[in-house]
């Protein structure tokens, strides 16, 4: 590791920018009665393959919770599905005006989203909250 990379790193500034960069266990939804509220109170939208279900919560913090069904294609691709729908979350949920907790589903054989366009969607749930 370069030398620079130890005073960077005990560093103030480094400790905020990495818990902005990170996706805590805080931030998942985990429970049953966490996924149940989204589900069955919020908002759903639809997003191609995707649906999205979304309310607001008590927290300080907006929650993600996954559902990537067997139909999406074998492990491999069922984890990349994660990936990218965390890692989306991650780059958006500043956005959000107020704490969500938000629930994807997604479904559907040969399942392809990029990146941008599941930021996109998640842009989407940041407006209509919004208004």
């Amino acid at each position: 590791m370069p030398l620079w990379w130890n005073e960077f790193a005990s560093s103030a500034e480094a400790s905020h920018l990495l818990s902005q960069l990170s996706f805590p266990q805080r931030d998942h939804l985990k429970s049953r009665n966490d996924f149940s509220r989204p589900m069955q109170k919020g908002e759903n939208r639809h997003h191609g393959i995707c649906k999205s279900f979304s309310i607001r919560n008590c927290e300080n913090v907006s929650r993600l919770g996954l559902i990537v069904g067997k139909k999406v294609g074998n492990a491999p691709s069922r984890n990349r599905w994660k990936r990218l729908l965390k890692e989306a979350f991650r780059l958006e949920r500043g956005r959000f005006s107020h704490p969500l907790d938000v629930v994807i589903l997604v479904k559907g054989k040969k399942a392809q989203m990029n990146l941008h366009e599941i930021q996109e969607m998640f842009r989407s749930l940041s407006t209509s909250e919004e208004r």
